[in-house]
């Protein structure tokens, strides 16, 4: 399970960077697709995010873990932030923290994700999808895991948005799960 996170982590990220090799960087000419921006564009090229969220997940499994004990979990609340970058209006990459307990370690899961987005006019609403992965430090230590989901923004202005989005996780060690975020996101 490890290999295939890891190969699709980074079949991902290699074709994000064959898509910005294409980009010819020195020009400044925002004439190109991925590229057509302008000042007033709600979403733009190298938009920097900071988020915060509330959490939830919904699954039902049980873990025997390898000191005997049993471990179940069926779902928790809980919150978190991150930290968004887009190279262009439609491809970002993103870094994420959350906890749904603060019994063990004060973050759970840390995470990251190559995002693509789709601004939709002027509306200020961007429906997006992402995949990535991260490592889970409860309630298994050493337990990485893959995620994909959908979600959707909505801009008030250039700097202030909320967004929603769910998504599907598998882990190593204790299976899959929902879970779904709410928040809002400040944008520089």
């Amino acid at each position: 399970m490890k290999t295939k996170i890891i190969l699709a982590a980074a079949v991902l990220f290699y074709g994000a960077g064959a898509m910005l090799q294409a980009q010819d960087m020195t020009t400044t000419n925002n004439s190109h697709w991925w590229n057509n921006s302008s000042s007033t564009d709600l979403y733009q090229a190298y938009d920097v995010s900071l988020e915060a969220f509330g959490m939830g997940t919904i699954n039902e499994h049980t873990l025997y873990h390898l000191s005997g004990s049993r471990i179940q979990r069926t779902g928790h609340l809980g919150a978190g932030a991150g930290l968004e970058f887009f190279f262009n209006r439609y491809i970002g990459i993103e870094a994420e923290g959350f906890s749904e307990t603060t019994h063990n370690t004060f973050v759970n899961d840390a995470g990251g994700n190559l995002v693509f987005r789709w601004p939709i006019g002027d509306t200020g609403l961007a429906p997006y999808a992402f995949g990535g992965g991260g490592h889970e430090f409860y309630p298994v230590s050493d337990d990485n895991y893959g995620d994909g989901g959908l979600g959707l923004e909505y801009r008030f202005t250039r700097c202030i948005g909320v967004f929603a989005d769910a998504r599907f996780v598998a882990t190593e060690h204790t299976g899959t799960y929902a879970l779904g975020r709410l928040g809002v996101k400040f944008t520089f």
